[in-house]
């Protein structure tokens, strides 16, 4: 894998503290404060992305769900609003909604609605909706909707997760007419 341009900078750092030294030396004081600051600023920009790194370490990963853009909309409009009125974080709203229906999912208290595909030629354009899930949680609810057991019991398929998250979202901000405008 070739260097990136971090992993570059990183490794001249040396050689320009040097060259700091250098033009110091040389009478070029006004060079040397410019490798300096130069040297300064992708010290603190090498911290900050593993600060970033590390943080990002710890969290759930982030899943993207395409949705059209008005259930989107919607559906952010409707968490803001609800996480506000009960004092909770509204970014966190989405990723708190679909964890607990995944879990009811797996569980077998929860089931979504039957899928309604969209009519022939009625694409409308997708745009995604990242939400942060637990991988394990999701990786269970992944096979499960595709399990044929599972399908057979519920008398509908489902695709994977991701439907199953969607369908959770549009329950709980009543989005139904929003995701299936041609049910109405």
């Amino acid at each position: 894998m070739p260097p990136t341009k971090r992993t570059r900078i990183t490794a001249a750092l040396p050689v320009a503290r040097t060259a700091a030294t250098f033009l110091r030396e040389q009478g070029e004081p006004g060079m040397a404060e410019a490798v300096e600051t130069t040297i300064e600023w992708a010290e603190r920009a090498e911290k900050a992305a593993a600060l970033q790194a590390d943080i990002d370490s710890r969290l759930d990963p982030n899943y993207s769900l395409h949705v059209v853009k008005e259930f989107r909309a919607h559906v952010q409009k409707s968490a803001r609003a609800y996480a506000e009125a009960k004092g909770r974080d509204p970014r966190k709203e989405l990723a708190r909604v679909v964890t607990a229906k995944l879990e009811e999912f797996r569980d077998g208290t929860w089931m979504p609605p039957v899928p309604i595909p969209a009519r022939r030629g009625s694409a409308t354009e997708k745009v995604s909706l990242n939400v942060r899930i637990p991988k394990d949680l999701f990786d269970e609810v992944d096979q499960l909707a595709k399990d044929p057991e599972k399908t057979a019991e519920r008398g509908y398929a489902l695709k994977n997760a991701r439907q199953v998250a969607i369908a959770a979202l549009a329950e709980e901000f009543h989005a139904e007419r929003v995701l299936y405008p041609s049910a109405e």
